[in-house]
């Protein structure tokens, strides 16, 4: 179970670094593309509207398939969107590309969270969930 968790905060970490990640390259986006003040916003925007969009359904995937095979999954739709992102030439293939990375992404944190609560013992649930999302945010903070 601790590969598996380890799994999970390696995604957590790169997660929040895309989050973090569109104050960092707003301006090479201005400067690179042209992109005004609108689509760099809606470009920011895609990744947390998909990540809330996919909240529901992911939830009933978690119910009806399992952690494992849902992240497995989903991380996919990242993936595609990292390439997608990486391969963009203008507006839309960029907010494209953060939609589906926050689609994919969208369940890490829950997913980390039921991994957690499987292998800790319950009286140290907190303390190593806790634990778990605070290395893995501010590493991907700091990425």
């Amino acid at each position: 179970m601790l590969p598996v968790l380890t799994v999970a905060g390696v995604l957590l970490v790169t997660a929040q670094m895309h989050r973090f990640g569109g104050g960092v390259i707003a301006v090479e986006l201005h400067r690179v593309f042209g992109l005004g003040a609108a689509d760099i916003g809606l470009i920011m925007g895609a990744m947390p509207l998909a990540s809330a969009v996919v909240q529901v359904p992911v939830g009933l995937a978690f119910d009806r398939f399992g952690t494992r095979l849902t992240v497995s999954c989903i991380t996919v739709v990242a993936l595609l969107g990292t390439l997608i992102l990486a391969l963009a030439d203008g507006a839309v293939g960029l907010a494209l590309g953060r939609f589906l990375i926050g689609a994919g992404l969208a369940a890490v944190v829950t997913a980390l969270l039921l991994l957690t609560m499987r292998w800790a013992p319950p009286e140290r649930y907190a303390s190593v969930a806790a634990t778990v999302m605070a290395v893995a945010s501010m590493a991907g903070g700091l990425l």
